[in-house]
């Protein structure tokens, strides 16, 4: 099973857990039910900050959520490229706060981050699409290929 697949059957369970459909559970995270559907399908993942909403609204830890995105053994692993010095260190706080048992590591360029991305399992990548001189598009393609199961959370402009 894909890592989003169990991340959106995890979703299922605990929402089902709580006796909320999708259309409540969309209601409470000011979301369309369409949107719930398509993480329940692994379609697509929410972002950082709303995986902190969805765990309190299902009364579960931040962790519990992402621990569905690692492989079994491992720890979960996020990076974030981000060429703002100001920005990278904001978004790896808000990481290490909301979800403080995983390993998150920050990069400036995407040659750093591939680097990382041959040697260690990427569970989630946050990238900025816009980097000076590079483009976030060809980074998410490229990590992609290293990991096929990477979930890519790109910051569109």
């Amino acid at each position: 099973m894909k890592q989003q697949e169990a991340f959106g059957q995890l979703l299922r369970d605990l929402r089902n857990e709580k006796g909320l459909s999708q259309q409540q559970l969309a209601e409470l995270l000011f979301v369309t039910r369409k949107t719930v559907g398509n993480w329940e399908l692994g379609n697509r993942m929410p972002d950082i900050s709303m995986l902190s909403r969805l765990a309190d609204c299902l009364d579960v830890e931040s962790y519990i959520l992402l621990d569905a995105l690692r492989q079994p053994g491992e720890p979960p692993r996020v990076i974030v490229v981000e060429d703002a010095p100001v920005i990278l260190k904001g978004l790896i706080r808000t990481i290490r706060e909301e979800l403080p048992d995983i390993e998150v590591s920050g990069f400036r360029t995407a040659a750093q981050a591939l680097e990382y991305a041959h040697t260690n399992r990427i569970s989630v990548a946050f990238l900025d699409i816009e980097l000076s001189g590079e483009n976030g598009i060809d980074l998410a393609k490229d990590l992609k290929e290293i990991e096929p199961n990477v979930i890519d959370l790109s910051r569109f402009p």
